[in-house]
């Protein structure tokens, strides 16, 4: 939407940001799906193109690759047995595995997300680890693609959720 209303008026995507004081570059992120738009954002960005966002709720299922869903499925249990207490019996684990995946995970969006795991363990931000472990759209998928939560989900939970997903 943003692409087309960007296109309709004939603004570039930096003639935007010098209106909205949004970066060219996240600009550009929207544009190309590489980040989410929240509601606020979007009626910011669209506002100095004249058009004015009318809000409607329509709820559409994630399509996912199988290994994507078993990965949500995996993560959305982590989520579930998630508490202030389970958070603090894992958090040496967690901050272990980042460091793994510090290494072995190269390119700066891959460690742009690693940084972020790490900062929420760090403020024990139990409200945004439980985002990026159930967030459906693509970047909680790359989220989980470097999850701090390797080996801390129970095998019985695994096999139970590889049993319910064989197609």
């Amino acid at each position: 939407m943003l692409r087309e209303q960007l296109r309709h008026s004939g603004l570039t995507q930096q003639q935007l940001s010098n209106l909205t004081g949004v970066s060219q570059g996240r600009i550009s992120a929207y544009v190309n799906g590489r980040e989410n738009l929240t509601d606020v954002m979007l009626d910011r960005l669209l506002s100095p193109l004249g058009v004015a966002v009318q809000h409607s709720w329509m709820v559409t299922p994630v399509q996912h690759t199988r290994a994507e869903r078993l990965s949500w499925r995996f993560h959305l249990r982590l989520s579930e047995l998630l508490t202030i207490d389970t958070f603090r019996k894992w958090e040496q684990k967690m901050l272990s595995n980042i460091d793994k995946q510090r290494r072995n995970n190269r390119g700066p969006e891959n460690q742009r997300r690693i940084d972020q795991w790490e900062q929420l363990i760090q403020d024990g931000d139990l409200q945004g680890v439980r985002r990026w472990l159930t967030e459906p759209g693509p970047e909680g998928i790359r989220m989980r693609e470097v999850s701090p939560f390797i080996g801390l989900l129970p095998q019985e939970d695994r096999a139970r959720i590889l049993t319910e997903e064989r197609w």
